[in-house]
């Protein structure tokens, strides 16, 4: 009898929260995280400033906070410019950007 009430609690209770793991997800999904090129709150940053026959330029990250839901699972897929492609699941590109979103409001 205890048995089974301790097998319906573990089945109802995660051993991590979708908050949890989207901040995992964020910060080193598999290889190099989100937060590496777009910054803990995902404003954005700078990656490198450099000069370019002779003007200063700088590599910037875009914010991804506030994106809609298509053109960041798009963006994770990969692009021809520098982000790499990510290979994650349909619930783990969900739990990731509602993460992201979360920021925002300050979560």
């Amino acid at each position: 009898m205890i048995f089974l009430f301790f097998l319906a609690f573990a089945r109802s209770e995660s051993f991590i929260t979708d908050e949890e793991y989207g901040k995992y997800l964020y910060n080193n999904p598999r290889g190099i995280g989100c937060a590496h090129c777009h910054g803990a709150d995902a404003s954005g940053k700078t990656i490198v400033k450099f000069k370019d026959k002779g003007v200063q330029k700088e590599l910037r990250t875009n914010s991804i906070v506030g994106i809609d839901f298509k053109k960041f699972e798009k963006s994770l897929r990969g692009s021809k410019g520098v982000m790499p492609k990510y290979y994650l699941s349909k619930k783990e590109r969900r739990v990731l950007y509602n993460y992201i979103q979360g920021l925002k409001s300050g979560n």
